[in-house]
């Protein structure tokens, strides 16, 4: 009997010694720019944290117009030089939408098991991004680091303000589009799609043109590629209102 107790104990001290190892790969989006010179541009971070660890592995920033194949990039540089750690290979891959597994299929083949499923580890890591963003900035945070004028902010909010209180979305339908027209600014025929009518995601969305916005539903509304970057058929505005709790301090009021 005791001989088998020390078997039995052997075999748990080596599944502890080899635990299972998993990267987590996705496209980060955090609410600032990076200038460059006189330009600014919203980037995307591609990233690959390893769990148990917690340890990011491998990382790429790109200009957000510029992000596909950036999962991919940074998967193999993170295969042949980690960012923490001795060389190695996950035992399994873990991305949130199946145009990011085509990417790391590219990257590893049939080496290395990947899964398409939620990935909230993502979510926590951009919390904890912006959350040393902002205090970097000293709680400037809406002003993009002076790139924003104070009084825009503050116009931008006291307008927001009003259109919260309205609650357009409790009577309107994401389907019932306006025509928006603002000579002043050079708009001319732009589509406005009220959201939240659910409850959720309050806000609005604001399209070039009505063409657009029915080339970006078309695709919304269709089955998602097997594989390959997805065309969302147009570029668009939004805005969007969110919990006070879900910003991080310097950015509450």
């Amino acid at each position: 009997m005791s001989g088998k107790r020390r078997s039995s104990n052997r075999r748990r001290v080596r599944g502890r010694s080899h635990p299972t190892s998993e990267w987590i790969g996705g496209l980060l989006a955090p609410p600032f720019f990076i200038a460059e010179q006189d330009e600014a541009e919203r980037v995307e971070i591609a990233v690959w944290l390893e769990l148990p660890s917690g340890l990011i592995v491998g990382e790429e920033i790109v200009e957000a117009r510029a992000s596909a194949g950036a999962i991919g990039r940074a998967l193999e540089a993170a295969l042949d030089h980690p960012k923490a750690g001795p060389r190695r290979r996950p035992d399994a891959i873990r991305v949130a939408e199946a145009s990011l597994a085509w990417e790391v299929r590219t990257v590893v083949g049939e080496m290395i098991p990947v899964s398409v499923a939620p990935t909230p580890e993502m979510d926590k890591l951009l919390e904890s991004l912006i959350e040393h963003a902002a205090g970097g900035l000293h709680g400037r945070t809406y002003l993009e680091g002076g790139r924003l004028r104070p009084e825009a902010v503050e116009n931008l909010f006291a307008a927001a303000e009003v259109l919260f209180r309205v609650a357009p979305w409790e009577t309107a339908m994401d389907s019932q589009v306006l025509r928006v027209d603002i000579p002043a600014l050079g708009v001319d025929g732009a589509c406005v799609s009220i959201l939240g009518q659910l409850g959720e995601s309050l806000g609005f969305l604001v399209f070039p043109s009505l063409e657009r916005y029915e080339a970006f539903r078309a695709v919304a509304e269709g089955p998602i590629p097997p594989q390959g970057p997805k065309d969302l058929g147009t570029d668009w505005l939004s805005l969007g209102f969110e919990d006070e709790d879900d910003f991080p301090r310097a950015m509450q009021s």
